[in-house]
């Protein structure tokens, strides 16, 4: 029975598909070719549609025999996928706590102290390259810098004599004064100082002159041709404070 509704259903189809090349002919022709094609799809949609739905009830439905297997497994599953996200949750406010005892900062003022920055930096023998050896070790628009520079630490002294900012905090690297803490930190800051508050200070620095090359087209010889060029980014500094 279901086999022949099937091929009942398929031929409803080609049906249907045959009236609407004719719609798309009758749209050229006259009204009342149209018309009739127009009807005739509309007979053959609510034909398919009793069709299907006859299709659909005389498919069987299974129930599984071992339902009250997968119910348990389910409840298992669902038991650690609870217990998984406890996991994650206490791992999260671990995270978070953790999180809580590292502060970022941005070291200002290091525009004025590009000396001494520099003189913290180990200078980098690939930036006299050739160009040719320059071409061979890097890949195109590589920035290459003249400074490289380690991680340091640091550490915060404060300044009361500071004819702009009586609550100043200088940055201080291996002796050398880089910058100062942020206005606008400042009273935070010296709260922590002066609660034995800060475990260590980190500091990265990023910048200075750097060098690249770049491949460009010399009409003249024809080919392509490697370009060298260079520029300067004012020297940054950023810390990491970790807290008690």
């Amino acid at each position: 029975m279901k086999s022949s509704l099937k091929k009942r259903r398929n031929l409803l189809i080609g049906l249907l598909v045959f009236g609407c090349l004719g719609i798309f002919t009758g749209l050229f022709t006259n009204e009342d070719t149209l018309y009739f094609y127009i009807l005739w799809v509309i007979i053959n949609v609510l034909l398919l549609r009793r069709v299907e739905k006859k299709i659909k009830s005389e498919t069987p439905s299974f129930a599984p025999d071992n339902a009250s297997e997968k119910g348990s497994s389910t409840a298992h599953i669902i038991e650690k996928s609870n217990e998984t996200n406890h996991s994650q949750n206490t791992l999260s406010t671990d995270s978070e706590e953790k999180s809580n005892k590292i502060e970022n900062h941005h070291v200002a003022g290091t525009s004025f102290r590009n000396k001494e920055i520099e003189s913290l930096g180990i200078e980098n023998d690939d930036y006299s390259l050739s160009k040719r050896d320059f071409v061979d070790s890097y890949p195109e628009e590589e920035l290459v810098y003249q400074y490289s520079f380690p991680p340091f630490s640091a550490s915060l002294i404060e300044d009361p004599t500071n004819e702009y900012d009586k609550n100043a905090i200088k940055v201080v690297i291996n002796d050398r004064h880089i910058g100062f803490i942020k206005s606008g930190s400042c009273s935070h800051i010296k709260k922590l100082i002066d609660s034995d508050s800060i475990e260590s200070i980190n500091a990265k620095i990023y910048g200075g002159k750097y060098k690249w090359y770049y491949s460009d087209y010399d009409s003249d010889k024809d080919k392509e041709v490697y370009m060298m060029d260079k520029d300067e980014r004012n020297y940054s500094v950023t810390l990491e404070i970790n807290l008690k």
